[in-house]
């Protein structure tokens, strides 16, 4: 990535930047930021055709339990802890996501805010307690439904996704 940086490649329009915080890669998402890659910014297309999600990086952070260098990285570079995704801000995405160090990152730099009675719920599943009341599935939103496939993608999250399961989730 640095050659291609160095040769004139630019970040815009790429996925560059959210592949990085894929790959927790806090070097590449610095190089891609100091390049000019948005920190709102959303892929619009990808090359492939294939469907992209419009995802900002704060929230693609919190999805991905990336490194809480990256949430400073991002925050440096203009990122907006305000702007919401699926209906939410970064912060809250990460509680639900039980991305901790994220959530940790956004409340030290003051972007906390505070949580639905939804988001509580989930952020408790996250912390592997089960609520007593089961989650009323239909309130969630089409990306909330896919909660515990992202989980279970996510080493050491057991707990997490068995109190997914417990709560109502398929």
């Amino acid at each position: 990535m640095a050659l291609l940086l160095a040769h004139g490649a630019r970040p815009e329009g790429t996925n560059a930047l959210l592949r990085a915080i894929d790959r927790a890669n806090v070097g590449a998402v610095e190089a891609l930021l100091a390049a000019g890659a948005d920190p709102n910014g959303v892929v619009a297309s990808h090359p492939s055709g294939e469907p992209v999600p419009d995802v900002v990086p704060l929230h693609h952070v919190a999805l991905h339990h990336a490194p809480s260098r990256i949430v400073a990285a991002l925050l440096e570079a203009g990122a907006d802890p305000s702007r919401e995704w699926n209906g939410r801000t970064a912060y809250r995405t990460a509680q639900v996501c039980g991305a901790r160090d994220v959530a940790s990152a956004l409340t030290e730099a003051g972007f906390a805010t505070p949580l639905t009675s939804v988001e509580a719920h989930l952020a408790s599943c996250a912390e592997g307690v089960v609520p007593e009341v089961p989650l009323d599935l239909s309130a969630l939103s089409l990306e909330d439904l896919t909660l515990v496939r992202r989980v279970a993608a996510i080493p050491g999250r057991a707990a997490h996704l068995e109190a997914l399961l417990a709560s109502g989730y398929e």
